[in-house]
């Protein structure tokens, strides 16, 4: 099986607040890595929330209805643990 990454492109996404609050606080252009650690960060203390603890955290992510508030948008997994 064959994976990629596929970067963020910051030009798809300038009028989001993400993108907007980001570039006032840091006074330039955010890159790739940024928005999805934010994503990550996001994801994770969502399930935190829910269930703090390190099984509750993955029984979280893995559901179907778990969903996250990121810098794209909604971040959702498939069950493989793969972003949707």
């Amino acid at each position: 099986e064959i994976k990629i990454a596929v970067p963020w492109h910051i030009g798809l996404y300038r009028q989001t607040e993400f993108v907007q609050k980001s570039q006032q606080l840091w006074r330039g252009d955010i890159n790739w890595r940024t928005a999805m650690s934010y994503d990550a960060t996001r994801a994770l203390i969502t399930g935190l929330q829910q269930k703090p603890s390190r099984t509750g955290v993955a029984e979280i992510l893995s559901s179907e209805k778990f969903i996250a508030n990121g810098a794209t948008g909604q971040v959702r997994f498939l069950t493989s643990g793969d972003r949707k």
